[in-house]
């Protein structure tokens, strides 16, 4: 018998073989917007969704990764009713600095998969600037946050017109709100803040990943990092990003968004099946690393739950790199260009109607 690609090899890749349990949304929507609890967001969805399907359907097929609108975004129970979207008219975007800081790993990593160059050049020819922030893969959000603070303030003084926007993957939102919490000349500078995926209530995973897994991952063959004294998994424990998140509140001066991966079982990939399955025993509505709940900035505004999951919403890696299917890369297909562009329209949007 001839094994497909998607077909797994290895004791992790043959549990990616297994089914998944089910991660039905139960009490998502009254848990993250109810006003009186822990993360009292605002539910944006419903009009995000318009302006990512109006981007979709007019030029996402010209797009890599294309996927319909409703397979993209998870349409939860009661959206519509929650929220009644006003559909934006369609804008000039005004031209903003980018600033991003990628997640957890990243740095290590980054020569052998590589990609995050596709989606600044989508961004750049949109008239915006890019500049991807040189945190360390597997340092402390303590010590990412110091980088990052260099990072903004090698921008030049910023003119009346001008906004810096930070987008944060996984790991890279915390290590933004770090920054944030820690230099109020940060917090001068910059207009929003984008979670994508963000590991805002850290991972449970990390309880069960110690040091010598960082070592492991530094070892590997075409990895290039080095694991620091205090490193990403101290930043990663619930309990340390809970008592974090009670004694740092965010600046009120800032705007927060949080987009949600929440992928449908069938579109985890096999590498993060294990994973997957490992967080179920804590709560099943994960992406393959973090649960639902604590991919939100406490107060912000949701904008999608995405059905893709954790590695889905980072790079374009299937996309780059076919062969990596062997390795349990096998559903990594979402439409980032569309999603970046909608993030951008939407937050400029935003920021326009509270000057």
């Amino acid at each position: 018998m001839k094994l497909r690609a998607s077909l797994c090899f290895g004791a992790v890749i043959l549990q990616g073989c297994v089914a998944l349990p089910a991660n039905d949304p139960g009490d998502i929507l009254e848990t993250i917007f109810d006003p009186r609890g822990e993360l009292h967001a605002t539910d944006g969805r419903a009009a995000f969704r318009d302006v990512f399907c109006s981007i979709n359907d007019t030029r996402g097929a010209l797009l890599p990764d294309h996927r319909a609108c409703s397979d993209a975004l998870r349409t939860l129970p009661v959206e519509r009713e929650i929220v009644q979207a006003n559909t934006p008219a369609r804008h000039d975007v005004r031209p903003m600095h980018i600033f991003v800081a990628p997640g957890f790993g990243h740095e290590c990593f980054n020569d052998f998969v590589g990609g995050s160059g596709v989606l600044q050049d989508y961004a750049e020819s949109l008239g915006h600037t890019v500049t991807k922030i040189d945190v360390k893969g597997l340092a402390s959000s303590r010590e990412n946050a110091d980088i990052i603070r260099e990072s903004i303030m090698q921008r030049p003084q910023l003119t009346d017109d001008e906004r810096i926007v930070m987008i944060g993957y996984s790991k890279g939102a915390n290590d933004i709100l770090a920054a944030l919490a820690l230099y109020p000349e940060v917090v001068e500078r910059v207009s929003a803040v984008v979670s994508v995926s963000g590991a805002i209530g850290g991972s449970p995973l990390s309880l069960h990943a110690g040091d010598w897994t960082l070592g492991l991952l530094a070892a590997l063959p075409g990895v290039d990092c080095e694991v620091p004294e205090d490193t990403a998994l101290t930043s990663l424990q619930p309990a340390v990003r809970r008592d974090w998140l009670e004694e740092h509140p965010l600046p009120e001066s800032v705007a927060y968004y949080s987009i949600v991966s929440f992928p449908e079982t069938e579109r985890v990939s096999a590498a993060l099946r294990p994973t997957f399955r490992a967080l179920a025993r804590h709560d099943s509505r994960n992406d393959g690393q973090v649960i639902v709940f604590d991919q939100v900035v406490p107060g912000s505004e949701v904008l999608a739950f995405l059905n893709a999951d954790h590695w889905a919403v980072a790079l374009p890696i299937a996309r780059l790199h076919p062969t990596l299917e062997f390795a349990g890369i096998t559903r990594n297909d979402f439409p980032l260009e569309v999603l970046l562009e909608a993030i951008l329209e939407y937050v400029d949007l935003g920021l326009n109607d509270a000057s």
